[in-house]
């Protein structure tokens, strides 16, 4: 429950899988407001809260003009979850 806690407070990492797209499963089964509203659900809040927490994680990391170092960023390849 706390990865889904991040992803509605902080990240907005919602898998989705539309119509149109060439992901490998269930097309258009989830949607992103049906993360929207397992957030509400959930934790009580609301899509535009969503938003904006996302909004505000990318600006204090600094979005792709993040500045610092030591920082990695992988293609995928190596994600846990993609196997």
């Amino acid at each position: 429950r706390s990865w889904f806690w991040q992803t509605c407070t902080e990240f907005g990492y919602f898998i989705t899988c539309g119509l149109d797209s060439s992901c490998p499963y269930a097309k258009g089964y989830f949607t992103i407001d049906d993360h929207y509203e397992l957030c509400a659900t959930a934790y009580g809040i609301e899509k535009d809260l969503v938003m904006t927490s996302i909004q505000d994680t990318i600006n204090y990391y600094g979005g792709w003009d993040m500045e610092g170092t030591r920082i990695i960023s992988t293609n995928g390849n190596v994600d846990p979850w993609s196997s």
